[in-house]
């Protein structure tokens, strides 16, 4: 769930395509909500290759660092702002309406909070409550002055933490 921004109460549901060539080659990501955003197409497949325009196989290329961007694309303004990329309408209004952009994403939060409440009945993902990012994992993603492998190593510790504590990670 989304906790602040324009897609605030959001839950959105979505795919990953994972290959067998991955690393080397970047998989692909379709929202089952209708999300308004500039690099999300109507029909729910994500613009990656925008987020990351030099993807190549290297150590620093894992899922956790396609899950972080995917996060930060509803948050970081200069992905409001990529007019080339699947959505450029989106981005238009976000620049020129904002007022109007801000009220299609509240809706778009809002529908997929309802869509989640509905999964159908043969999802075999069900959920009766959803649980908060905890404020320790939120601090560590959200620290700029931590750089990327010392936030791998700390989610890694809090997550193994939580799970020797028995409670949920995130």
């Amino acid at each position: 769930m989304l906790k602040e921004g324009y897609y605030e109460e959001a839950i959105f549901r979505f795919v990953i395509d994972i290959s067998e060539k991955f690393p080397k080659e970047i998989p692909s990501i379709s929202f089952k909500s209708k999300i308004w955003h500039p690099l999300i197409k109507e029909s729910g497949e994500l613009d990656l290759h925008a987020i990351f325009p030099d993807w190549n196989f290297d150590v620093g290329r894992q899922m956790i660092d396609i899950l972080t961007k995917l996060r930060s694309i509803f948050s970081d303004r200069k992905f409001f702002e990529m007019k080339e990329s699947f959505n450029p309408a989106a981005a238009e209004q976000f620049i020129k309406e904002p007022e109007a952009f801000l009220l299609k994403t509240l809706e778009c939060a809002k529908v997929s909070k309802e869509d989640f409440k509905n999964l159908p009945e043969d999802c075999p993902y069900r959920f009766n409550q959803t649980e908060s990012v905890s404020e320790k994992i939120k601090e560590i993603l959200d620290n700029p002055n931590i750089d990327k492998a010392e936030k791998k190593k700390l989610l890694k510790e809090e997550i193994e933490l939580k799970i020797k504590e028995n409670k949920t990670p995130i």
